[in-house]
């Protein structure tokens, strides 16, 4: 049961970064069209979406540790 339940919480994490991903792609025109931004401008607002998240990923564990219930 433990398996079935960690796999489920795995497969919707991804569900919801592939999400995410689409969300930003579809408000990107909006975005070069309100700021007047280049290609590049839009390269570099996407790029720095997904360093977020994986920064994101990487310090949540720990942090979650130091500022959890449990020790």
């Amino acid at each position: 049961m433990n398996v079935l339940f960690t796999a489920v919480i795995a497969a919707t994490g991804g569900l919801l970064f592939g999400f995410d991903t689409g969300v930003i792609s579809g408000a990107l025109p909006f975005l070069k069209e309100y700021w007047q931004l280049s290609d590049a401008s839009i390269e570099w607002i996407t790029t720095t979406v997904l360093i977020g998240a994986v920064a994101g990923a990487v310090t949540s564990g720990k942090l979650s540790d130091l500022l959890g219930r449990k020790r």
